[in-house]
């Protein structure tokens, strides 16, 4: 299954280099890499400081999701215990769905500030190749 994933991933990566070109695009930003803000003489790019306080924010909104609601703590269950979390109740296929929605969400807000600071958007195979190797070591 992973092979055939990356088989895909290169299959559309063609797709899109072929429609859109190859060359890397630039995400527009309201924020410029180089504006800084001076705290007691050091120097800090306004970017870092926006995205220190959005991952300060989602840090917390995840901790009062998982440690308030009822569906965070469905979550923790079925981490915790795989063996009884059917037997609770507990819809394990849509508990896990919706993890890795959220998982998702936190990684896109990473890939846009990652992307707003004067780098493109780059894809390259690398990092998947690494969790391909992670992946076939684990099994």
């Amino acid at each position: 299954m992973i092979i055939i994933t990356i088989g895909l991933e290169m299959i559309l990566m063609g797709i899109v280099s072929w429609k859109f070109g190859a060359d890397p695009k630039t995400l527009p930003f309201p924020i410029g890499p180089y504006e800084s803000v001076t705290l007691g003489g050091i120097f800090i790019s306004s970017l870092e400081v926006l995205t220190f306080f959005v991952a300060l924010i989602i840090m917390v909104v995840l901790f009062v999701f998982l440690r308030y609601s009822k569906l965070g703590i469905a979550m923790k269950a079925t981490q915790q215990n795989p063996t009884r979390r059917g037997f609770m109740g507990i819809p394990t296929n849509r508990i896990l769905m919706f993890t890795w929605g959220i998982s998702s969400l936190v990684r896109m807000c990473g890939g846009t500030s990652d992307c707003a600071d004067d780098h493109a958007a780059l894809h390259d195979v690398g990092p998947m190749l690494k969790g391909f190797a992670a992946a076939v070591l684990a099994a």
